[in-house]
């Protein structure tokens, strides 16, 4: 049996889902771009916050490490 307040998100998820399906193959992947390029931006704010003045080919080298190890 579910608890009652999981419900709102069950129906939640399944509207997300629905709408996503219904979305063209461009329209999906205009999203997950928008998506990765929001999270690029939030990473590099991590990065100036936790290094204030670091240079723009550290940031890059920075970036490049949190992305791919």
């Amino acid at each position: 049996m579910c608890d009652r307040g999981e419900e709102p998100l069950e129906d939640m998820e399944a509207l997300y889902l629905q709408r996503i399906r219904g979305m063209s193959g461009e329209q999906r992947l205009a999203i997950s771009v928008g998506l990765s390029d929001a999270v690029k931006e939030l990473a590099i704010a991590g990065i100036r916050r936790d290094h204030p003045g670091i240079s723009d080919e550290e940031l890059k080298s920075e970036l490049l490490k949190r992305m791919y190890g």
